[in-house]
């Protein structure tokens, strides 16, 4: 077919400058004046690139022949040589003349079409949006909120050419309760359809329709729906679907035995099913439309050469190991959760995990979030937050933004735990009460735990010993234990236990060093409940009046105990604030222990506040029930 010169109309380059032949099959081809890396390209090529890729004015009409466009697609890839200098690559040429050796070699490679690179890189690099990614899987959280934020970002990457993915096995199933509304859920098949029909709507760049790809675990409620909608031809006409087998399944499967259908809210099966059952649903869809496909989960993460980066199918969790996360079991630190399903309990509410819970995704930077209150979180920049947006006095409004978009003013919404301040773990009141008076007003020796209080405390002291006494009987002693016994020299009442000792050292201390342990903070609500009562009878005081609010102040010059005191009281729903260097160091007068006074120096200290609204009394760490208050950020750093 002879390529004939005609008059030149907008947008377009005279024929025989087209540095382009064009092959139809069947005919002889005749070649224009070529210059060097002509692309070779069919008629159908050149129709598609016409249509989608080339770059167009505002018309609509091409500007760029395909030459251009490899050669505007080259010299954008070879930006990235401006990284790299010789001594980093080993070899000569790098910088300006390397760049320019590398965008020639690959768009000859494309000329050639030896090699081409996605759909959204020949549409998009080295223009204004920039955008060379084809794939994307986006998360989908079991909230409205979280639906629709995926919808929103689904649009916006089909606008920019790309593809998503999503697993919707975190959707709660259809006909489930939700708590918020006291309706029913209407499963994410529901939701699904909501995606293809934005997908319908979503023209990618202007170029070419989205595609998507859905994936729902096999041991979800609603599997058998999800294997089933394709064979309407009308259904999910953007969607290619797969279902997320489990080597349980196949386990299952292969031994001709049921398995469990799990609801992804609660974390517990709901019903059971023969594997062989969904199996033949599975190849009965495939064998009529091609539909559903299968992925095998536990076999990619188990082969996947990236393991350190991040398990496929899986959320990152994006925090320390040290992080503590509150559990079905109470509060237990992510390291000792790598490999692990656990059930978190977020808001008071159960969520369970996948069935390694979290894992280990390599060395990362990671920020330090430090809220005005004294809340502290490490994590990667990427980590979502949940940012306040709207305040009133009856209601808050927030929106999940990344960690590091957070500014100074910001406020962030902490965990409430008021809805679920109890959980079972090792260990009593009675052992925490005095574990309690041991770290506030206790001597820790190699052979036994001393307790001590003085009679110049005040009228309160009495019931301090009768507790410690009636706690102490409860742990093994000796038949002639005396329980209190009087100083009279120093005003003093000691209470000396070795099964005390015995427990403290279990729980991580030791001899001059009464830390609160990860082992403290991994106790049962009962035993948090007699450690944090205690600490405040020791240490802490009552300020103020009904009149203008009374408040409860733990003060200590060791900044860490107040950390963990306040992890320990936000997990009973007890929000605080830590101040620091309320009294700076220095030196004062104080007791020299034999009826006089001396001056010693003094550490800086420090204040754990707790304002108890509208007057209400002070009963034990919690029984209180505060609103929530959202916690302004000081400094990400």
């Amino acid at each position: 077919m002879q390529v004939r010169a005609g008059r030149q109309r907008e947008g377009m380059v005279p024929p025989l400058e087209f540095p382009y032949n064009i092959c139809t099959p069947g005919m002889r081809t005749v070649m224009p004046r070529t210059r060097a890396n002509t692309p070779r390209l069919s008629a159908n090529a050149m129709t598609v690139l016409r249509r989608r890729y080339l770059a167009k004015s505002a018309s609509g009409n091409p500007v760029e022949t395909p030459a251009q466009m490899f050669r505007r697609v080259a010299d954008n890839i070879a930006e990235a040589e401006h990284l790299y200098t010789a001594s980093a690559t080993g070899r000569a040429g790098s910088g300006r003349a390397g760049r320019l050796s590398v965008a020639e070699a690959f768009s000859r490679m494309m000329s050639r079409l030896e090699f081409l690179p996605n759909s959204p890189t020949l549409m998009n690099a080295g223009r204004d949006l920039q955008q060379l990614s084809a794939c994307f899987v986006l998360p989908v959280e079991d909230s409205l909120e979280s639906i629709f934020d995926t919808v929103k970002h689904q649009a916006l990457i089909h606008q920019s050419g790309g593809g998503t993915g999503f697993a919707f096995s975190h959707l709660r199933p259809q006909n489930d309760r939700v708590s918020s509304t006291s309706g029913i859920a209407s499963g994410p098949v529901s939701f699904m359809r909501i995606f293809n029909t934005a997908t319908d709507v979503i023209k990618q760049g202007g170029t070419r329709r989205g595609a998507n790809m859905g994936i729902l675990r096999v041991d979800h409620p609603d599997i058998l729906e999800f294997i089933a909608v394709k064979q309407d031809p009308k259904e999910m006409t953007n969607f290619n679907l797969s279902v997320g087998i489990t080597d349980a399944f196949m386990s299952a499967l292969e031994r001709q035995r049921d398995y469990a259908l799990v609801n992804p809210r609660t974390g517990r099966a709901v019903s059971r099913v023969r594997a062989s059952v969904v199996f033949d649903r599975i190849v009965e869809a495939a064998w009529n439309t091609g539909e559903p496909g299968v992925i095998f989960l536990d076999t990619i993460n188990a082969q996947q050469p990236t393991l350190q980066i991040g398990r496929i199918e899986a959320t990152n969790p994006c925090v320390t190991a040290e992080t503590w996360v509150q559990t079905e079991k109470g509060p237990r630190q992510v390291r000792d959760l790598i490999g692990i399903q656990f059930v978190a309990q977020v808001n008071g509410k159960p969520y369970v995990t996948g069935y390694e819970g979290f894992f280990h995704t390599g060395t990362k930077p990671v920020l330090i979030l430090r809220t005005v209150e004294g809340y502290m979180l490490r994590l990667t920049s990427n980590h979502r937050i949940r940012r306040v947006i709207r305040k009133t006095r009856y209601s808050l409004e927030g929106e999940w933004c990344q960690a590091g978009d957070l500014r100074c003013g910001d406020e962030v919404l902490l965990n409430d735990h008021r809805a679920h301040p109890t959980w079972s773990g090792s260990h009593s009141f009675e052992e925490g009460y005095l574990l309690g008076l041991l770290v506030g007003d206790g001597v820790l020796k190699k052979e036994k735990a001393v307790l001590s209080v003085w009679q110049v405390a005040g009228v309160g002291v009495g019931a301090v010993m009768s507790e410690a006494l009636r706690c102490a009987q409860t742990l093994p002693h000796r038949q002639d234990f005396k329980g209190w016994q009087n100083v009279a020299s120093r005003g003093e009442s000691r209470l000396a236990l070795a099964s005390l000792r015995d427990l403290a050292i279990e729980y991580g201390m030791e001899p001059g060093n009464k830390i609160i342990s990860f082992q403290v903070e991994q106790g049962s609500s009962d035993f948090y409940r007699g450690f944090l009562r205690a600490f405040f009878d020791t240490d802490g005081s009552v300020q103020g009046g009904f009149a203008k609010g009374i408040s409860i102040r733990l003060a200590q010059s060791d900044l860490a105990r107040l950390q963990s005191v306040q992890r320990m009281l936000l997990r009973l729903g007890i929000v605080s604030t830590i101040y620091m260097n309320r009294r700076r160091e220095g030196t004062r007068l104080l007791p020299d222990g034999k009826g006089g006074r001396k001056e010693y120096s003094t550490c800086p200290q420090h204040w754990v506040f707790r304002l108890d609204e509208g007057g209400q009394a002070f009963s034990p760490p919690g029984c209180l029930s505060p609103a929530p208050q959202p916690g302004a950020l000081s400094r990400p750093c």
